[in-house]
């Protein structure tokens, strides 16, 4: 039995069978090509490797053309800025500022651990509650640093209630000049939309609404009910009042206001005068 081989050209013996003299096998282009051997034997499976990068792989983000030679840059610096330092160039984080090299030949990778370690850096990305630094305090006359944590939840609830206190208009939250004090007292923090600090004055009204009703039904004595019309100053609108007077256990009086109306006047003796 012959071994076949195969060539694009095709198909030619290789050995011929004993006693008997081999004859020249003619090619169809020239003898110099050799005939493509194939194994017929299946060949195995691919196996697919899954290659995952190594977060300190420098990502390509785009390729900027200095003096006609191409440099590529990476996408970490869109967390740190170059700045000069006594003529030397440094790395300055965005989140916590901390100055790093930043000199060509230092590469990225201190700038990648620096980014995965920055903890003003997780609480931009993830929304973390709290954030520990480092605040002034007073101990035995002398000023010290001490932690202080920064929670956002608090900070969006205390804004809601300047609001109510001292009447201001919920655009504030979109003027700029407000925008850019918040960002510089904490820029981690978000300012709140208009929608969301409506929102935000709704819920504390049920709670002290909530509170108020357990407290009027604990009481053991009388409750006292008036009427009276207030005026906002900067919305120059009547409301009326109705408020509830009470003693509490230690003998203090206390007051809760139970409801308020928009009325179209605004002071109580124009009221007096019509009914």
């Amino acid at each position: 039995m012959e071994d076949i081989s195969f060539s694009p050209e095709g198909i030619y013996p290789i050995s011929s069978p004993i006693n008997e003299s081999p004859s020249p096998s003619p090619s169809p282009i020239d003898q110099t090509h050799s005939p493509i051997q194939v194994d017929l034997a299946p060949s195995p499976s691919p196996v697919n490797v899954d290659h995952t990068p190594s977060p300190h792989e420098d990502e390509v983000n785009n390729v900027e053309a200095q003096g006609g030679i191409c440099r590529l840059k990476s996408k970490i610096w869109q967390h740190f800025k170059k700045i000069k330092v006594n003529g030397l160039d440094k790395a300055e984080c965005k989140y916590c500022k901390k100055l790093l090299g930043g000199k060509s030949k230092n590469g990225t990778k201190h700038l990648w651990q620096h980014n995965e370690i920055c903890v003003q850096y997780k609480i931009f990305m993830r929304g973390m509650k709290g954030q520990t630094f480092l605040t002034p305090k007073v101990v035995q006359g002398k000023q010290e640093l001490g932690a202080g944590t920064y929670d956002a939840e608090r900070a969006r609830e205390e804004l809601a209630k300047a609001i109510i206190m001292h009447e201001y208009p919920l655009s504030i939250v979109d003027h700029l000049g407000f925008r850019r004090y918040s960002a510089s007292l904490q820029p981690v923090f978000q300012v709140p939309t208009r929608n969301t600090i409506k929102k935000e004055i709704m819920k504390i009204y049920e709670n002290e609404r909530a509170t108020t009703l357990k407290l009027l039904d604990s009481l053991d004595g009388r409750v006292a009910i008036t009427s009276d019309m207030w005026t906002s100053t900067s919305q120059k609108r009547g409301y009326m009042a109705i408020t509830a007077h009470y003693v509490d256990g230690c003998w203090n009086l206390q007051s809760q206001i139970l409801s308020l109306m928009v009325s179209s006047i605004q002071h109580f003796k124009q009221l007096l005068r019509i009914y």
